[in-house]
């Protein structure tokens, strides 16, 4: 019972900080912004400030595109366009994962935030996001796309969420055994290769 209401309010103190960041306009002038990154180069709470500094940042990925397409489309149809917007983003997660292409774990976080006309809608939010999320680095994922193990097991292929090692490396996914529908599935370990989301 104690773990669990620590952790509860670990979850608490982390969701509800965000970081800073000095950054300069084109004329040079400094300005000091609130951010709380999520993923890539667009994906997080006032972030980027393109507003101030009027550099719009190339997408690390087609997750981090989707991204910017919903940061622009706020900025096309302001406070009246928010529905229309966070509808129409989801929607574009959801092409994406339809297609076959890993989501890193932000992503399907951001997916079930903004997919508001889901009637019973989750958001589950694991340790190692909310840690991303309240990281004092405001470039998000150090404004670099997720590597995931290619390792032949379509969406399975695993998440690699410990250091950026680059594309091709050698990696491996290590499975559980679980329970399905007809006995166990035995797990295991399997190798592959280190790949980007737009390489699927």
């Amino acid at each position: 019972m104690q773990t669990t209401i620590l952790l509860l309010l670990l979850q608490f103190v982390l969701l509800s900080c965000s970081s800073t960041q000095i950054i300069k306009d084109k004329k040079g002038v400094k300005h000091e912004v609130s951010c709380q990154p999520i993923y890539g180069n667009w994906c997080g709470k006032s972030y980027p400030a393109y507003e101030i500094t009027g550099i719009k940042p190339k997408p690390v990925d087609v997750w981090d595109a989707a991204c910017r397409d919903h940061d622009l489309c706020y900025e096309k149809f302001g406070s009246t366009g928010e529905k229309y917007c966070d509808s129409k983003f989801a929607n574009q997660l959801e092409i994406l994962d339809m297609e076959g292409i890993p989501a890193p774990h932000q992503m399907i976080n951001a997916y079930n935030y903004f997919k508001k006309h889901k009637p019973y809608r989750q958001f589950f939010v694991t340790f190692d996001d909310l840690w991303d999320a309240s990281n004092v680095d405001c470039r998000g994922n150090q404004g670099l796309p997720t590597l995931f193990c290619n390792v032949g097991r379509g969406r399975d292929n695993c998440e690699i969420s410990m250091g950026y090692k680059g594309k091709g490396v050698t990696c491996s996914c290590t499975y559980p055994n679980i329970q399905g529908p007809y006995g166990w599935i035995p797990g295991g370990t399997l190798y592959g290769r280190q790949k980007i989301a737009d390489d699927f």
